[in-house]
């Protein structure tokens, strides 16, 4: 049997609502979620999963480069990989992600 790729409804809820429903990429409604290292590397946590519009999660993909550097794809080698990666918003701040559900602006984490 292999292995399920589906996330789990409860993971679904919270990044939605941490996320307010919206990119958080680009601002706009959010459509589909992205899980920034690869499913099978890093799984259904939420630290792990944000919320794109379909057009920010393609330009994500097709550029990841980019997206290394802004947060949205995070190496699967990296020590607490999700958790440790700021990723940057559409209104510019960087936020750290959680896996209880929430965020912490980059600036209050290290204070």
């Amino acid at each position: 049997m292999g292995k399920n790729t589906q996330i789990p409804t409860n993971v679904r809820r919270d990044v939605n609502l941490r996320d307010g429903g919206r990119c958080v990429r680009c601002g706009m409604a959010g459509t589909e979620q992205h899980h920034r290292i690869r499913r099978r590397d890093g799984g259904h946590a939420r630290s792990n999963i944000v919320l794109l519009c379909h057009d920010c999660h393609k330009t994500v993909t097709e550029n990841p480069l980019t997206a290394r550097v802004t947060g949205y794809i995070v190496p699967p080698w990296r020590e607490d990989g999700a958790l440790t990666t700021p990723l940057r918003m559409f209104n510019g701040r960087w936020i750290y992600l959680d896996d209880k559900g929430s965020f912490t602006y980059a600036q209050e984490a290290t204070a």
